[in-house]
């Protein structure tokens, strides 16, 4: 699996960010050091379902990372968007 390097731009909007938060930085500091805090885990269990051919269980793990990735804005929640309906699918080898 290849690693694609991110620029902070393409995963968030800063602009969109503040406007959504009333311009609170610390409230967005908190929100995505909760979602950095818990993006590691989220995805070894989506690899770990992916080697195991589990689709079911990416598709839930894929379906919560979603979840976190959309509350805040920017691509992020673009990205994981598009996990549980290739899991979901069962073309889990698309995943890997």
């Amino acid at each position: 699996m290849s690693v694609e390097t991110s620029t902070v731009e393409s995963v968030l909007n800063l602009a969109e960010a503040m406007s959504n938060l009333d311009g609170d930085t610390e409230l967005l500091q908190e929100i995505m050091e909760i979602f950095l805090e818990t993006a590691e885990g989220q995805l070894a269990a989506i690899q770990s379902g992916i080697e195991a051919g589990d689709v079911k269980q990416v598709a839930v793990d894929a379906h919560g990372m979603k979840g976190g990735a959309s509350r805040g804005p920017g691509a992020a929640g673009q990205h994981a968007g598009g996990l549980p309906g290739i899991a979901g699918s069962g073309h889990v080898h698309q995943l890997g």
